[in-house]
């Protein structure tokens, strides 16, 4: 069952390998960078579908320097997962253009629903669930 690819973006060797284990059970083919150099060469090489982003040792900022280079470049409509040690930065995940942010530690189950949805819905869709999570409007992290 193939349901995609993704681009797994983590800093932390064995923390990224889990993260590829985890999708590539579920199904998913993936791709991995463990900088943002990287992650910006695997994009301009590559076809994906989603893109999960963890930077452990670089911190949040650079993974919203990733987000951003998305958004702002040929991907732009891309589905972006940011996964965080803390929930400090949740709204500005949103307001940057995130399409999901798990704080951790969560469940494997949790990452495979969010990325799921993220990339079923649409670019309008996206952006309207960016827009009540923003509001407070939704609940879940998905």
């Amino acid at each position: 069952m193939s349901t995609g690819t993704v681009l797994v973006v983590n800093d932390d060797r064995d923390a990224g390998e889990l993260l590829v284990r985890l999708l590539e059970r579920a199904g998913w083919a993936t791709g991995r960078a463990g900088g943002l150099d990287g992650a910006l060469g695997e994009l301009d090489g590559g076809r994906f579908d989603a893109v999960v982003v963890d930077f452990l040792g670089a911190g949040i900022a650079t993974s919203f320097r990733l987000l951003d280079a998305i958004r702002s470049g040929a991907d732009a409509q891309l589905p972006v997962l940011i996964l965080a040690t803390t929930d400090t930065n949740r709204l500005f995940a949103f307001q940057s253009g995130a399409d999901a942010f798990l704080t951790r530690p969560f469940h494997a189950d949790e990452l495979l629903e969010a990325l799921g949805s993220a990339t079923a819905r649409t670019a309008d869709e996206r952006l309207e669930y960016r827009r009540a999570q923003l509001l407070g409007g939704a609940s879940s992290t998905a």
